[in-house]
């Protein structure tokens, strides 16, 4: 699936337009129903993936249009699980609940667009997959509109190791190696461990982390307190209904609760969790504390760090759950069941590299982590074609070397470990060096400027990028300056001074010459000096 071109009609920030995202022209349908449409996304369906680079100064609309592109596509789509919407929202706070038709109220309220019929059920109708990846959105801004849509948040490092994790579980141990490679570890493993959050763990007492006011033991006892009710959740005391509410509204549970693959209610999973192996190995761990306990700081409150026991008498146990094990051998529901408890901050998943924790890597080395498990934290009904991803500001923590291999790295990990092919990948950025070495990277890619005319705004495709030098590409597309403008007018004062003494008269031009070039010395010996 690819986007060729995108008209609108008095968008209220991106204007009267057509923007083309693909460099080749198509006359937009004349289907009169569609030309009453304030927004219209023109598709095509090749075989083959397909790249696009968005350039353009901040504030042309890059990220408008993304935002355009993806509440379009939600606008009208009722969700397929209704009831499994319904059936959260019973047991969520209203404030927390999911929603739907967010999509025409942003379209509506902020750009402009009301008119808009063919977008009715526009992903499922076009057999098409939507996934928006950011640094800075939130995740579930969207959420509930459509089970073809997906967003990605890499704003958190907590996020990072989860998704990590699922991507240790969906691909090849081959496939590791080549993220090794490209974050310079090739001559290390990735080792994978599981501990009791704690903030101390003695020989006489231990100190459970405390994270908005819920601790591992709450976690206990609301399971103990569902099995006497029988998991039916209107018997549940105050506090124990609070932390099932921060338990089922981590995004771990919700992405897998809503995914249409999921076939079970929220108390059948829960009785599911309550069986695995992992419940039973903390529950052990935690039976060897006394009942009296000591909360440091308010429970309820950001000051709440732990919760100290004192361990029985004879009874002392290690925090450490697993050790050295790999993520692949746990079945799905005590993944999950670890992954929430890992969001949620109660247990630690470490995984090193080379003794370096992962949140302990640079901020870039975890860029190339994520974007080595992007695909796999995709929902699970999402093939592995007609996907159009969109990706703002890929760059992000990149040193210059990774932001010359990303397109390369990228290609790796969306065709050769997921196998993903007929897709659009759409990338909005600032990165000259991404540009420059994006045309090495296959037969279908594009690089587009998004700029200003006015109050509009308009496209144009950059082509030959690959011929230009990084200077040329900074000043032409990019729009920068590398030399002082006061010194650059200077400069070509004296120039034209010099030819229209030429032209004055020419049989002095060589002495004339002499003049010009120890004048352009001077100029410069005085700007070297006022620079040092």
């Amino acid at each position: 699936m690819r986007i060729e071109n995108i008209r609108f009609k008095h968008h209220k920030v991106l204007g009267d337009t057509y923007i083309n995202l693909c460099g080749k022209k198509r006359k937009l349908s004349h289907n009169k129903q569609l030309n009453n449409d304030d927004m219209i996304m023109e598709l095509s369906n090749p075989s083959h993936n397909t790249f696009t680079y968005l350039i353009g100064e901040n504030g042309v609309g890059k990220s408008i249009l993304f935002l355009s592109i993806f509440y379009y596509s939600n606008a009208f789509e009722r969700s397929l699980n209704e009831k499994r919407i319904n059936e959260f929202n019973r047991l969520i706070e209203v404030d927390n609940g999911l929603n739907t038709y967010r999509g025409f109220n942003e379209l509506f309220y902020d750009f402009g667009i009301w008119n808009f019929f063919h977008s009715k059920q526009f992903l499922e109708k076009n057999d098409m997959f939507l996934a928006y990846v950011s640094s800075t959105i939130i995740e579930g801004d969207v959420f509930g509109s459509s089970e073809r849509f997906s967003e990605i948040s890499f704003s958190r490092s907590i996020q990072t190791k989860i998704m990590l994790a699922k991507a240790f579980r969906k691909n090849s141990d081959e496939s590791r190696n080549i993220l090794l490679h490209y974050i310079n570890k090739s001559n290390n493993i990735w080792e994978q461990k599981l501990v009791i959050s704690n903030h101390g763990w003695g020989d006489n007492e231990a100190t459970l982390a405390i994270k908005n006011g819920i601790s591992l033991m709450n976690i206990l006892k609301l399971f103990d307190c569902l099995q006497d009710c029988k998991y039916d959740t209107n018997y549940l005391d105050s506090d124990s209904l609070q932390v099932l509410r921060f338990f089922l509204s981590t995004k771990s549970f919700i992405k897998f609760f809503m995914d249409p693959d999921c076939d079970k209610k929220i108390n059948q999973i829960l009785m599911n969790f309550y069986d695995t192996n992992m419940f039973r190995q903390m529950k052990s761990v935690l039976s060897s504390f006394s009942h009296e306990s000591h909360v440091l700081g308010s429970r309820f409150s950001m000051g709440a760090i732990g919760i100290n026991f004192k361990f029985i008498d004879g009874k002392r146990t290690s925090p450490l759950l697993k050790e050295k094990f790999d993520i692949k051998e746990l079945e799905e529901i005590e993944c999950l069941f670890m992954l929430i408890l890992v969001e949620m901050g109660l247990l630690d998943y470490d995984i090193t590299c080379g003794g370096v924790p992962v949140e302990r890597m640079s901020s870039g080395e975890q860029m190339l982590i994520r974007l080595y498990a992007l695909f796999a934290n995709l929902p699970q009904n999402f093939e592995k074609s007609n996907i159009v991803l969109l990706f703002d500001e890929p760059e992000i923590s990149l040193h210059p070397k990774w932001q010359q291999q990303f397109p390369e790295y990228f290609r790796i990990v969306a065709e050769d470990i997921y196998n993903i092919t007929s897709s659009h990948f759409i990338f909005a950025t600032h990165s000259p060096l991404i540009i420059m070495k994006s045309f090495f990277n296959g037969r279908d890619v594009n690089v587009v400027k998004i700029y200003k005319d006015g109050n509009t705004t308009k496209s144009m495709r950059i082509k030959d990028v690959y011929r230009y030098s990084i200077e040329e590409l900074l000043m032409d597309n990019f729009s920068l300056e590398y030399r002082h403008p006061q010194k650059d007018l200077k400069l070509q004062e004296i120039l034209d001074c010099e030819n229209n003494r030429r032209l004055d008269d020419r049989s002095n031009c060589i002495l004339q010459y002499d003049e010009l070039r120890k004048e352009i010395d001077r100029l410069y010996n005085d700007m070297t000096q006022k620079e040092k």
